[in-house]
């Protein structure tokens, strides 16, 4: 299973970078080291934040929000969700007003028993993580809630 790429933000004017390939180096914006964006389930470990991961015809749907979506305000939205499974990466990115709904059509990749991997990150309380590891319990890419309490990302 591949391993999700890092993510880095500048605590000056809020850039963010994902990294492909850690050569070692640090990354600077604004003329500051960027933090490395980790996840943050502690802060926001409530309905709003749930990814509801759903099967349909030739994919997923993943929808953030438990019983309502999660607010889509400039203030504070999902500003992307991206999923991953083998050595395929899918994202969305959103804008204030949308609905936090995204759909990856990852059939073929679920052909091996593997279960996506999937994280996003709100404006507001950061980045939030949903582990793609095999599980004995339940058949690859059928409907999954995270709380984003599964696993953590290593640093």
């Amino acid at each position: 299973m591949t391993e999700p790429k890092k993510f880095f933000v500048c605590g000056i004017c809020g850039n963010q970078v994902e990294l492909f390939e850690d050569g070692g180096g640090d990354l600077v914006c604004c003329g500051e080291p960027m933090m490395i964006m980790e996840e943050s389930c502690r802060s926001a470990c409530d309905e709003a934040h749930e990814i509801q991961m759903e099967k349909i015809p030739g994919g997923i749907r993943l929808t953030v929000g438990k019983n309502m979506h999660h607010p889509m305000t400039p203030g504070h939205l999902i500003q992307w969700i991206e999923c991953w499974i083998g050595n395929h990466t899918f994202r969305k990115h959103f804008d204030p007003g949308d609905e936090p709904v995204a759909e990856f059509m990852i059939g073929e990749c679920c052909e091996n028993g593997e279960r996506p991997g999937v994280r996003l990150h709100c404006n507001v309380h950061g980045m939030r993580y949903c582990g793609s590891e095999k599980s004995t319990t339940q058949t690859s890419c059928e409907t999954k809630t995270c709380t984003g309490q599964e696993k953590r990302i290593p640093v």
